[in-house]
């Protein structure tokens, strides 16, 4: 899931006083080799050749070093990141750690050695309300008239710190004074979406790295109320029944479709063994608006048309409004 602090944390890790002491090289890295080297050079960050991995080795022979890895998206990248630094003797080995982040649970899987990946979780509903009044009092007291309603607006945020540090910030702006924050809290979404371009490019950075045909199967999750919990088995009938996978698909090819979703953390698991499903609320504005930018939803007072695009074939199918109704 997008949002959840997984780069924060790692951040609060790398900075911190004592972590910094107990390694003589640390370092925070998107451009790896030449940000973990310091040279003034640069290298093409598309090839990863012997040249650049041995200047690598040399640098940080017995090295204690601590490296950073955040956001990454794929297993390639880490093993072509990391091969040279395991080339490198026991002695680093030893002593050296290398912290990766990922929205992607196969990655961290695989990047995983001697611990099992830390997995952070939507926060609870006294965790929600301690963050969101740090955010806007600091160490001052909330008054009382405001914690009611200060309460409430943690809990539609959802658990996810993104969005309660972006309310955050729009009530810290605010008077304190309660009818402007029942303001925020009636009208919650347009608020977040004021800034619509950080809270957009969070997701749709996952978005973009779905499969281009998981797309349309992820954008139809907005047909389902929020909140709702969605049942997969369900949920495959539906992609068939719409046309978002082909009739003649195999289960096994829809199980693969499943997996990959809950893989890239867009969806939150419900119940055991994968029997249902459900998405954020943001997520869920998210595929609303990316469905009618994309023409594969039309959004109507009473109805909803849901128009899907396949090749040069266009289907609509008529559903009920389901903010009234849920079939």
């Amino acid at each position: 899931m997008p949002g959840l602090g997984k780069t924060t944390l790692a951040y609060k890790v790398h900075n911190d006083k004592s972590v910094i002491g107990h390694f003589d090289v640390s370092a925070w890295c998107t451009k790896i080799f030449n940000q973990v080297i310091g040279l003034k050079g640069s290298f093409n960050e598309d090839s990863i050749d012997n040249d650049v991995a041995d200047k690598l080795r040399k640098y940080l022979f017995r090295k204690r070093c601590l490296i950073v890895l955040d956001d990454l998206w794929d297993t390639a990248t880490w093993v072509e990141l990391t091969r040279p630094l395991y080339t490198i003797p026991s002695e680093f080995q030893k002593g050296s750690r290398v912290i990766l982040t990922s929205r992607k649970k196969e990655v961290a899987l695989h990047g995983k050695c001697y611990s099992d990946p830390l997995d952070l979780r939507l926060l609870r509903s006294e965790e929600s309300w301690e963050l969101l009044d740090e955010r806007v009092f600091g160490e001052e007291r909330c008054p009382d008239e405001l914690k009611d309603v200060g309460d409430k607006i943690a809990q539609k945020c959802g658990g996810l710190p993104l969005v309660l540090d972006l309310i955050g910030g729009v009530i810290s702006r605010k008077e304190k004074k309660e009818a402007l924050w029942l303001e925020v809290l009636n009208n919650l979404s347009s608020f977040i979406f004021k800034d619509e371009e950080e809270v957009m490019k969070v997701i749709q950075l996952s978005y973009d790295h779905l499969s281009d045909h998981l797309k349309p199967c992820f954008l139809y999750l907005a047909s389902y109320p929020k909140d709702k919990d969605i049942e997969i088995s369900s949920l495959k009938d539906l992609w068939s029944d719409e046309g978002l996978v082909e009739p003649t698909a195999l289960k096994s090819v829809l199980e693969v479709y499943v997996d990959e979703l809950i893989s890239s953390s867009l969806v939150i698991v419900r119940g055991g063994r994968h029997t249902s499903c459900q998405i954020h609320d943001l997520v869920h504005d998210f595929c609303s608006i990316k469905a009618r930018k994309e023409k594969l939803f039309m959004m109507r007072t009473f109805i909803r048309m849901l128009i899907l695009t396949r090749s040069i074939q266009k289907r609509e199918i008529l559903m009920l409004n389901t903010s009234s109704i849920w079939r």
